[in-house]
């Protein structure tokens, strides 16, 4: 298999092989499966959040529950900083339709240093619409695969592509993750 830097240059966009090799990050690979309430990773459901961590809010409404993750299960990645145990917990507000300047408050990612498995799933706050009560998912822990930076990356914005070598690109890009590739 071709390396990013021979695909790139065989496509003609050898100019940025550089940049996206410098951008190239090892990532954890995950996998919605079954439907799941276990104290695992997962998207959804209640979470398994310790008592001290009070559910957050903004703007005076509850964000709804994205995922949480065990960072015991992930695989051993180079330069990601994380701790090697406890979990993450994501929360986002879902009501407002996307990110805009000044949103900072309607996301929020809590750390435990505990596992999951010491805290029961803590009931949605009773303000919380329904439809912000996501199926909860389990999420399968993968080997570590290679990122590719995508158009919202400083690296791709910069490069000042023509039309015809960001359609280039964004082809690369998807047969490359496609191809579920682990090489530079």
């Amino acid at each position: 298999m071709k390396s990013i830097r021979e695909t790139l240059t065989a496509i003609g966009l050898g100019r940025i092989a550089n940049q996206v090799e410098s951008a190239v990050k090892q990532s954890a690979l995950l996998v919605a499966t079954d439907r799941s309430e276990d104290a695992t990773t997962r998207l959804g459901g209640m979470p398994n959040l310790p008592s001290e961590i009070e559910w957050p809010r903004w703007k005076g409404k509850p964000l709804a529950f994205v995922a949480q993750i065990d960072l015991a299960a992930l695989p051993i990645i180079e330069n990601l900083c994380l701790p090697r145990n406890g979990a993450l917990f994501f929360f986002y507000d879902g009501e407002s339709g996307g990110f805009q300047p000044g949103d900072r408050g309607s996301f929020c990612v809590f750390y435990s240093a505990a596992p999951l498995t010491q805290f029961r799933p803590r009931p949605f706050p009773s303000d919380l619409p329904s439809e912000l009560y996501f199926t909860g998912l389990q999420l399968i822990v993968g080997s570590p695969e290679l990122s590719l930076p995508g158009w919202e990356d400083t690296v791709v914005n910069e490069a000042g592509l023509s039309a015809e070598e960001r359609h280039a690109y964004s082809d690369f890009r998807e047969q490359w993750i496609g191809l579920g590739t682990g090489q530079v």
